[in-house]
């Protein structure tokens, strides 16, 4: 199984996976530098089953969005899957408001409400350019491929937010 991990930062990727980020050190090994909004992307039509988007969506301007998935589509396989998980920007926003001003800026950590909302911005591609809301995100889908993309809210876990997962196949006779 091949996969590509889009904008997957420095690390290890599973068995399978190949990543690409506009940010990574160097251009060796599973994972090729090379910026999302850039396109084409250096690999052919129908290239991956899988093309995943784990907290990197976020971090392309709303307007650039449609064209990436866009791409997304194309170099997946007819029978892939497209999977996106993004912050739910509701949510995000609601626990912003409801915290203290204090607790709103905090440690700027994973646990900061305003860490959520705009990003990390410890370095390049660290800012969050875009929010999503599960209409905004299913519209996104339906402009790429069509009504057979699923958007589902699910908790984060450590913090009382709602995390976007989206899937969606590439019907098998897609071209």
């Amino acid at each position: 199984m091949k996969s590509l991990d889009v904008g997957c930062g420095p690390g290890v990727l599973p068995q399978g996976w190949v990543g690409m980020d506009a940010h990574t050190p160097d251009d060796s090994g599973p994972i090729t530098r090379h910026d999302m909004t850039d396109i084409p992307w250096p690999w052919s039509d129908d290239t991956f089953e899988q093309v995943a988007f784990r907290h990197s969506l976020e971090h392309v301007a709303l307007d650039q969005a449609l064209l990436v998935l866009k791409e997304a589509w194309r170099v997946l396989r007819p029978g892939g899957v497209l999977q996106i998980e993004v912050p739910e920007l509701e949510s995000v926003c609601r626990w912003f408001l409801d915290s203290d001003e204090r607790d709103r800026w905090g440690a700027w950590n994973q646990t900061s409400p305003a860490r959520w909302l705009f990003g990390q911005q410890h370095g390049n591609g660290q800012y969050h350019l875009a929010g999503f809301t599960q209409q905004r995100l299913r519209a996104l889908l339906g402009e790429v491929g069509g009504a057979n993309g699923m958007v589902m809210g699910v908790p984060h876990g450590y913090v009382p937010i709602m995390v976007l997962r989206a899937t969606m196949m590439k019907p098998p006779n897609a071209m």
